[in-house]
């Protein structure tokens, strides 16, 4: 009798392990899998109680309904596995969203992964989708998921169904989501990485975080502190026809009216120079790093010279003995930094050879300048 029992245990365990996989295979196509399964087994071989994991199959299959609340300002945490791809972009997207919406002073936005290497940054594929994309965005390192941000932010969202189960095995916590759930649907966003499929995660995250924007609006509907009758202002543009015919055609393929799509390009500049500003501050803050160096040594060069080439730029990085602090020992590594600070990052540019600083930058430079000029 006890042999038959210990042989129908093994058998239940064998059933319960290969629908497991099942579970696993449909729900994580990332690195989520083995930690989850791991876990899991501990929980079904304890349990050894088929309708107990039929319950658990059943639940993950059903769809949330994501409740709205009522705030003054609130939290959002988007979270991945490891917080360099598809929880980054979730962030930069839905900032951009929020931002052309008007509602940054009502949104608090961040990300983070469950398993994270404080000394990874955002993956290379995830930061070329959203320049193709014209998202503006902060070169970030990942950041660790911890418990208190369960009290902190209204809104955990997750990328699948492992990282809930993983954040939240003990179902305690009544805020976490999947990204999916608010758009009616249940499903994982797979990780981009080992399919180089960035385009298509991409479209699937752009379309949770206007999700997720329809939903705040919902929650802040019955807000009096926001502005619902601003005051308009009149603008008269002087445009290049060819362009503006490009411009119209935009709007019929999108289908929005003039005003509306000129209100989106204006709140898109102003987060732009947001992001310019906060990249500024970070280079200044990092005296070990080639951008602090190159941006150090434009004001080096007007001040000996009275304006910056990058030739002279260059020769100032490249003398130790006499500007230690500029010093860059490859000389690739400033012409590659130059041409991103250049061409990527909208810092400077060249007018006859002599390197100047964009216009619209001119400002957020000056107001950091002590920290680059008057440090050794």
């Amino acid at each position: 009798m006890r042999e038959d029992r210990l042989r129908q245990n093994n058998e239940n365990d064998d059933a319960m392990e290969n629908a497991l996989n099942q579970l696993s295979n449909s729900y994580l196509n990332d690195e989520g899998r083995e930690p989850l399964q791991n876990s899991l087994k501990k929980y079904y071989r304890s349990a050894r109680n088929r309708k107990s994991f039929s319950r658990e199959v059943k639940r993950s299959n059903e769809i949330i309904n994501v409740p709205i609340i009522s705030k003054s300002k609130i939290k959002i945490m988007f979270v991945s596995s490891r917080n360099i791809c598809r929880s980054a972009m979730a962030e930069f997207v839905m900032k951009y969203l929020i931002n052309s919406a008007g509602l940054s002073e009502k949104v608090l936005i961040n990300s983070s992964g469950c398993n994270v290497d404080p000394e990874f940054s955002m993956d290379q594929g995830a930061i070329k989708e959203l320049h193709r994309h014209q998202i503006p965005f902060i070169k970030k390192n990942a950041v660790q998921f911890n418990t208190t941000d369960f009290e902190n932010y209204d809104y955990i969202i997750c990328m699948n169904y492992g990282q809930i189960k993983l954040l939240n095995s003990d179902r305690s916590h009544k805020n976490i989501f999947l990204l999916s759930n608010f758009f009616g649907e249940n499903r994982n966003i797979s990780d981009p990485i080992p399919s180089n499929g960035y385009s298509s995660t991409y479209g699937i995250i752009y379309r949770g975080c206007e999700s997720i924007l329809n939903h705040l609006k919902k929650c802040f509907a019955n807000d009096s502190t926001l502005n619902k009758n601003s005051v308009k202002t009149k603008i008269t543009l002087s445009i290049d026809e060819d362009l503006f015919k490009k411009f119209e055609t935009a709007l019929v393929m999108k289908k929005d009216n003039l005003e509306t799509a000129i209100e989106k390009c204006l709140n898109y500049y102003i987060s732009d120079t947001v992001s310019i500003e906060d990249f500024i501050l970070k280079c200044a803050n990092r005296i070990e790093q080639i951008n602090y160096r190159i941006i150090k040594s434009y004001f080096k060069a007007i001040e000996i010279d009275g304006k910056a080439t990058s030739e002279r730029m260059k020769f100032l990085c490249s003398n130790l003995k006499e500007y230690p602090g500029l010093y860059i020992y490859n000389s690739n590594g400033f012409d590659e930094h130059y041409e991103k600070l250049k061409n990527e990052n909208k810092i400077f540019f060249e007018n006859d050879s002599e390197v100047k600083i964009v216009p619209e930058v001119v400002p957020i430079l000056e107001k950091y300048k002590s920290q680059f000029v008057s440090r050794k």
